[in-house]
Order: C-alpha cells, then structure tokens, then sequence
C-alpha cells in the first residue's frame, strides 16, 4: 500500500499488505475493478496488527470524501475483516487510508470484485385518461361489452452506467394490474393499454428487469378509480301508452354510489431461505423489498421497529456479525462478533445439512445483547427469544420505509456453517397506509328520446313531459323509448330507460264512452290554429253554447261558456291530443279533435 501512496490500483484478483510506514504518514490508496461488469470491489483482511495508534479506514468510493465504511484498529482483534463497495457506489472503488502514531502496525489481504445489482428507478410519465389531481386516473365504465374503457400508460426508466446496455429497449416491463388478470410482461415494453373487469379501485405495479436478473427495487404505482353506477329508486312513465302528439310525464329518481373502499393489501413479507457456509471475511446478503407505505414515509423513531426476527441455526456463533441496512443505505449492526463456541439453534452434525433453526428477535425492550447472553452460558446453544441491538437502532431514523432492506451476516474465521430459514421486520401497525375510498356524485342531463320524440318543460330535475310526434314506422303501433341520463364528477355517462307504446297514425283509440248517444261530429265546426301550443278560435258553432275540453282518456280539463269566435287559451293544458264538446242551446251535440304542441 505504501509503495502506491496516492495512487488508483485496478485490480480484481491480488494481493496486497501495508509494506514499510513512516509514522505520522497518512498513506492513501484507491481500488477500482478492471471488470466493466463486477466492478464492485472487496477488500479482505486475513492477517492485520493493529496497536493502538494506528488504524486503517476504508471509503465507499474513489476518494476520502466518499461515506465511510468501516475503520479497524486496535479494538478490532480477532477473525478476518472485509469491506465491500455498496451497490449505491456507481463507481465500485475503494479507498483505503492507514495512518499511524506509532510502529508495529501490519496487515495483508486479497482483493477480489463482483456483481452488484446498481439501483434504478421507473416511473409512469403519461396516461390516457390524464391523471386527475396528479393522484387517480379516472375511467369510465363500457356497459355493452361489460369492463372499462381501455386506459393507455406510458412508462421510462432512469439507470445507471453499467458494463452492458440498460435502458428502456431492453429491459423486461412487469404490469401488474392487481384486477386477477394475468401479469403483463414483455422487453421493451413500456407502453400498454389495459382493461378492467369490475367496477372497483386498483393499484398498478409496475417493475424492470435486466439482462443481469437485476430488478428495480421500488416500483412504480398507479391508482385507478373506475366510475360506480348510480343506484336508481324509481323510474316511471305517468301512462305506459300514448297516442302520436299525447304527452307522458317521465321521471326517474337516484342515489349517489355508496362508498367504495379500496384495501391496500399488506402481506406479511419473509426473508429467502438462504445457506450460510463456511467463509472466511465473507457476508452474506438476504433482502426484502416493501412497497406498499405510502411514498416518502420514513422510519421516525426506534418505536417504529416493534422487531427484527431471523430463524437461523450456526455451530459457532462467534464466527459471526450481523447487519441492518435500510434502503437509502443507512447501517446499524445488530451483533458484533462474539460468542465463542455457542450454538444458534440446532446445528447438525452432517456438513450440509441445516439442522433446527430458532427465532431470534432484536427489540427494543431487551435488556442484553445476543453476544452478552452467550458469554454467560460458555458454550451450548443461545435460547431463542428477544435481545438487544449491539448498535442503537436510532441508526436507521430517518429510513425510507419503501425499498430494499438488506440482512448482511458475515462470517469472519474458517470452519463451521449455517442456515437461515427466514427473516423479517415487524414494524408498528400504526405505519400502514390507511384503506383509500372515492365515490360518485352525479348531475342529472334530462330526458331524451329516439326519433321523432320531443322533450318539454321539465317539472323538476327528475321529471320532464315528453312525447313522440312520429316514429320510425308512423303507421305501425310500435315500442318507444325515453332515456334518463346522469353525467357523473368522472365525466362518465350513466343512462336508464322506459318503454312507451305508441299508437300510429289513425290508429288511436278514443274513449267516447263518456259522451251523450246524440253527439254529432260536425265537420264545420273548426279549431283554429290546429294544432297550437297558447291559444285556439272556436268556429261554427251556435252562440251562447258550452264547451267541455276532454283528454284521449276521458279525463274533462275544462268546461266554460262559449260563443262562435271565442278565443279559449290552452296553454296551461299539457302536450297531446284532445277533444272539443259544443253543447248547443238546443242539445245539439258537437265534437272536434284538438293537438296541444309544445
């Protein structure tokens, strides 16, 4: 190290010891890979002296400015020591700096490099339907072919500078619509279109995967709130037939869409199962992603970690330390080597076979470290259950909750070996994201009809007059339909319908029953305008006479006296087909047919 003081040394499979020092002389060295692909660097100790004043500390890149990994002096004294460039380190270097006060010191060890997944991101850039808020994407629901309209989502990838090509062409796009349809992948696929099955809230999950196997850690999110139906009461016609020009009073009355609760659904998250052999400097990596806190939610206060539980069995716990690391890299050692020849749950006595592990759980309620119980049973095995944390784990304040943590186990002396079956965090129920709901409010548009209908004046939001002047088939009888349409806070049309019978042309049926057996319809008698929506002149007909004004039904709406050239208002009576009877002086009988327009 002394002969390349201040120097970069590429290197991926050598060597290397301190040499001749000159005390009060800081020496400074930079490793870096020559692999464009596991340029990663490993620093392994196997034989150091460290006396006290003197000390050699490793950075986390190409310079001492870099994060400081670990320093090892005269309190580190037994087992093999490593350090390793962490996967947020783009450029894999180490840097080591020894500086001394006094003589004596020494070490040697090798240098090796490997892969290491670097992170990246994904995010969806553009949807259609457009986000709304910047939160939801909002979709309507297609009722003829019973799921929704299609939704289009636009994705891109950031990534760093590795060994091979990464970027958006050559990754594998994961779409995961969370709806029980089947996970869309694909390379390069960062564009899709995609349709829901249920009327219900979603969230997209979306990932990458390289070439390397190395997947974006934190996925990509996306809500979706599909339009609810609204909950029609009642809808009514005030007759079910009408003859061509008669008026209907049409009306249809609704709730708003009940609340619709969308679950996050937080499954409990376990560790790999994962061999720990005999190494010699050598960690061991096991990790768990979470994704489902809310974005930028950060671990607050060591209350936070109700427990952190691995399940693992070693015949010699004092070859080991163990590691937390949160997801912005940030570190706290859970174990520190020591505990002798003690055991972690049940070894077996075949190399290769695990053996029974135990639950080990650090918390903060726990009085005694792993280490301090097992200096107090010489040998045996550890009893499963709580312990302290050898570091505070005030360490992790300040975490982001969503992303990859990492359980770093290292062995640090030959012989012996293990297994982990599992482990997890527990962290406090209060930090789950809170259950999202929404729902649909809705504006009435009025009635509409097919050919040939008119909609008047409405009688209130719910209730408008209508009728069919013509239809498609005039001379037919025929079936009709008046629609009710609803336009929700999502855009989203919702429609109900009635069906009227219509009478063709000349093919009404008027009730006369209630008429006197000597009426006379004379042809002379008129009605001017015919049809008219405000007034009518009555024409040939004797003076002094009384008028009575029938509806198709039967139903009288007006009787008043009345001489030849009269002028009788009829705008207060509604749209349809009427009839005039004259009762003369002398009893004669007169009737004539009168349309009411709008």
């Amino acid at each position: 190290m002394t002969q390349h003081n201040n120097q970069t040394v590429s290197s991926c499979s050598s060597s290397f010891s301190l040499g001749s020092y000159t005390v009060g002389t800081n020496y400074t060295i930079t490793i870096s890979s020559t692999d464009p692909l596991a340029k990663h660097v490993v620093a392994f100790l196997y034989n150091y002296s460290f006396p006290d004043g003197t000390s050699l500390c490793v950075y986390d890149g190409e310079d001492d400015s870099s994060p400081l990994l670990v320093c090892w002096d005269h309190t580190t004294s037994s087992g093999s020591v490593a350090a390793q460039a962490k996967k947020t380190n783009e450029t894999g270097s180490l840097t080591l700096v020894f500086n001394s006060s006094v003589e004596g010191a020494s070490f040697s060890g090798s240098l090796f490099c490997e892969f290491i997944c670097e992170p990246r991101t994904v995010a969806i850039v553009a949807t259609n339907p457009p986000l709304t808020g910047d939160t939801y994407v909002d979709i309507c629901w297609d009722g003829f072919n019973n799921q929704t309209f299609p939704i289009s989502f636009t994705a891109q990838g950031t990534y760093p500078e590795v060994g091979y090509q990464l970027d958006d062409s050559n990754v594998i796009f994961r779409w995961d619509f969370q709806d029980g349809q089947t996970v869309i992948e694909g390379e390069g696929l960062n564009e899709i279109t995609h349709s829901f099955n249920n009327r219900d809230g979603f969230i997209l999950k979306l990932t990458t995967i390289d070439t390397q196997d190395c997947e974006t850690q934190m996925p990509a999110f996306q809500k979706i709130r599909i339009s609810l139906a609204p909950e029609w009461e009642l809808f009514s016609a005030s007759t079910d037939e009408i003859c061509m020009g008669e008026g209907v009073e049409l009306c249809a009355e609704f709730t708003e869409s009940v609340t619709n609760w969308v679950t996050n659904e937080i499954l409990p998250l376990v560790g790999d199962e994962m061999p720990l052999p005999d190494g010699t400097g050598i960690c061991y990596e096991n990790s768990i992603v979470f994704t489902h806190y809310e974005p930028n939610q950060l671990v607050v206060s060591v209350d936070d970690f109700k427990s952190i539980c691995m399940n693992i069995v070693h015949s010699y716990m004092g070859d080991l330390s163990f590691f937390l690391e949160c997801p912005n890299g940030q570190t706290v050692q859970l174990q520190r080597q020591q505990g002798g020849s003690t055991d972690l749950g049940e070894p077996s006595l075949t190399v290769g076979t695990p053996g029974i592990g135990y639950w080990y759980c650090i918390t903060n309620e726990a009085e005694f470290t792993m280490g301090e119980v097992a200096a107090g049973i010489s040998g045996g095995t550890l009893p499963e259950g709580n312990y302290a944390s050898y570091q505070t784990l005030t360490n992790l304040i300040g975490c982001p909750l969503n992303g990859e943590w990492i359980l770093r186990i290292c062995d640090n002396w030959a012989q012996d070996e293990g297994h982990i079956f599992g482990w997890y965090i527990n962290f406090d129920e209060a930090l789950f994201p809170d259950t999202w709901s929404y729902s649909n409010s809705f504006t009435p548009t009025g009635w509409t009809g097919m050919y040939g209908s008119q909609i008047t004046d409405h009688v209130n939001e719910n209730c408008y007059l209508g009728t069919y002047i013509t239809t498609e088939t005039p001379e037919e009888n025929s079936t009709q339909s008046f629609f009710f349409t609803l336009i929700d806070n999502f855009g989203c049309e919702h429609q109900t319908s009635l069906e009227i019978f219509v009478y063709g042309e000349n093919l009404c049926p008027e009730d006369t029953t209630f008429l006197p057996q000597n009426y006379i319809a004379k042809k002379d008698f008129l009605l001017l305008p015919n049809p008219s929506a405000d007034f009518v002149k009555v024409l040939n007909i004797p003076d002094n006479s009384e008028l009575i004004i029938y509806d198709i039904k039967g139903a009288m709406r007006l009787k008043t006296d009345i001489s030849n050239y009269d002028t009788i208002s009829v705008s207060d009576l509604k749209a349809g087909t009427y009839l005039f009877i004259v009762k003369s002086p002398v009893e004669e009988i007169l009737i004539s047919k009168f349309v009411k327009d709008y």
